[in-house]
């Protein structure tokens, strides 16, 4: 290998390794190692920012635009409100939510599907009191399986989409993916309908009703009074009281170190701990100890919102919040993934998935969680007509209506359904800009010069022929069954347009060195880095309905490996029957 191919391959090896440790901002990441290949020389001064102007990352922001005008609507509350009349069990549930999860995910980016469809889930599971993990992970893996079925459904996709443009001088009918894509989507929503819950929660006891996340680990800080129970106990009895553990005692505000075993709490030390939600509400009142902050102002209410990729809190630290606090609105604690917890919880840095606890006044509450762009945790009521939301609706399935007939391509359709919308006066453009998934955006972008340089310094070809050499056979079939398990292998460590980015350019030229059709080639992988069910961060979704829904991680793999199993042998035997 040259010195160029060497140097693309590392740096996208480092970057698939900063994606998976979640330790790094994904555009973070992506631009240093886009800065670097451009000081190396593998991508020209004139393509760095050519990401910004590529037809896939217009096409994402123009979707996503439009699926804020739909969401500020409220098109779908009154749905909300005659679905609860009609289904009642968990089944029942499950079903309409994922099949209707599914088909909105046809239309637009998968986590705008998962937002549509999270407050009516919240309001399905308050209502007919069934408990919200029970739901979330199938709604989650559905939104993934309907956007297999178009161009649109995932920024993954349109990649793919832009990459047969690339070779071979057309792209994807709009509808084209769906040959293969809705027979896998609907093997993988019977599955996902059917399978039993006690199988994906490790074997738990699913719980009656909505409790709140009131079982889930809660990070707090709470404040030993003069008269509390563990005034002079050791951490290790702490930690035995709370069923958790005790992260940090800050005394005078300095933090105390030393052996836990011989550490004991003071009168006015601040413990950040973290433990069932529920025991530290009882132990508060038992042990006589206090919430660490300002008081909760008179008629303050508490409340639950989560961190979803185009929050606007993504990657702060909760001191840092002045949205929030401005407004009265008390921040609590937070239910989070994250292992490694230092400092105070002033200091803890939210990620998505992560789930806020805040109290204020109720008409306060609202405004700052929406402001900030959180998902909240209540059952969502109805807001205006509903015909006020008709009109974003039409529009949008306008512009679906001039890409599935190759009327104009996607990104000028649903930009002229935003200027409709704009010119109508139907919803504040500045404002859902400003409310757009930039992380996202800002990652696919720096990225799109990298997958390019993979085919300019013949990466792509020395990859290519290192994979071939390694499979049985070379038959087209052997070619897209091993391109397609080769991408839900790495989806789970690695964003699955990022994925794409790479992998498109690897599998065309693979295609043409063994006379296999591109499309073959190009559909497996978009299809087999959406197949994404195995962790609870390999896509938003799955972080999302992690926090939301109290899942372990190897909750995931229970549901998630047959899922894969399924959806993955059908869909080789569909591209075989399709495409080859």
């Amino acid at each position: 290998m040259t010195f160029d191919q060497t140097a693309i391959v590392v740096i996208l090896v480092a970057l698939f390794a900063a994606f998976a440790s979640d330790r790094i901002r994904l555009e973070a990441a992506a631009f240093a190692g886009l800065a670097v290949a451009f000081i190396l020389g593998l991508v020209p001064a004139a393509q760095v920012f050519s990401g910004f102007s590529h037809p896939a990352v217009i096409t994402v922001v123009e979707i996503l635009v439009l699926v804020r005008a739909m969401q500020n609507a409220h098109i779908l509350d009154a749905v909300a409100l005659r679905l609860t009349r009609t289904f009642r069990t968990r089944w029942s549930v499950v079903a309409v939510l994922s099949i209707s999860g599914a088909f909105f995910s046809i239309f637009m980016n998968n986590v705008g599907a998962l937002a549509l469809m999270f407050p009516i889930a919240i309001s399905l599971c308050a209502r007919a009191r069934i408990d919200l993990a029970q739901v979330l992970m199938p709604l989650s893996f559905a939104t993934l399986l309907g956007g297999l079925c178009s161009i649109i459904g995932t920024p993954a996709n349109l990649v793919v989409n832009d990459a047969l443009r690339a070779a071979s001088g057309h792209g994807f009918a709009f509808f084209d993916l769906g040959r293969v894509g809705a027979p896998v989507a609907i093997a993988g929503l019977v599955l996902v309908i059917l399978w039993p819950v006690s199988f994906f929660l490790s074997g738990r006891k699913p719980r009656q009703g909505h409790e709140n996340d009131s079982d889930n680990p809660l990070l707090s800080e709470v404040r030993i009074t003069d008269g509390s129970v563990w005034s002079g106990t050791r951490l290790p009895l702490i930690d035995a009281d709370i069923g958790g553990r005790v992260h940090g005692v800050f005394r005078n505000g300095v933090a105390v170190f030393g052996r836990r075993s011989e550490i004991r709490v003071q009168p006015g030390d601040v413990l950040l701990i973290e433990g069932p939600a529920s025991v530290i509400r009882e132990r508060m009142v038992q042990r006589d100890i206090a919430q660490s902050g300002a008081p909760d102002p008179p008629a303050s209410v508490e409340a639950e919102a989560v961190v979803v990729p185009n929050s606007i809190v993504l990657g702060s630290r909760l001191g840092t919040l002045n949205g929030l606090t401005s407004r009265g609105v008390a921040i609590r604690g937070v239910v989070t993934r994250t292992k490694r917890i230092e400092g105070r919880l002033a200091d803890f840095q939210l990620s998505v998935g992560d789930v806020l606890q805040v109290s204020g006044r109720s008409e306060h509450l609202a405004a700052a969680i929406a402001d900030a762009g959180l998902l909240s945790l209540a059952a969502s009521e109805t807001h205006g007509p509903v015909s006020a939301g008709f009109p974003a609706l039409l529009v949008f399935a306008g512009a679906v209506m001039l890409t599935a007939f190759s009327i104009t391509p996607p990104e000028i359709a649903f930009g002229l359904s935003i200027a409709v919308l704009a010119a109508l006066g139907r919803f504040d453009l500045r404002a859902a800009v400003r409310g757009l998934n930039w992380p996202i955006i800002l990652m696919l972008a720096a990225m799109i010069p990298l997958g390019e340089a993979v085919e300019t310094t013949g990466a792509a070809h020395i990859i290519a022929t290192a994979a071939i050499s390694s499979l049985p056979s070379t038959s087209p079939l052997m070619i897209c069954a091993g391109i397609l398990l080769t991408s839900v292998i790495v989806t789970p460590f690695v964003n699955n347009a990022s994925a794409a980015i790479i992998l498109s350019p690897i599998a065309i030229e693979i295609a043409r060195s063994t006379n296999t059709p591109v499309e073959a080639v190009l559909v497996a992988v978009a299809i087999g880095v959406s197949l994404d069910f195995l962790t609870p961060f390999g896509h938003h979704n799955n972080t999302i309905v992690m926090g939301a829904g109290g899942y372990r991680f190897l909750d995931f793999p229970r549901l998630g490996l047959p899922l894969v199993c399924v959806t993955a042998a059908v869909a080789i035997i569909m591209i075989s029957m399709v495409w080859l």
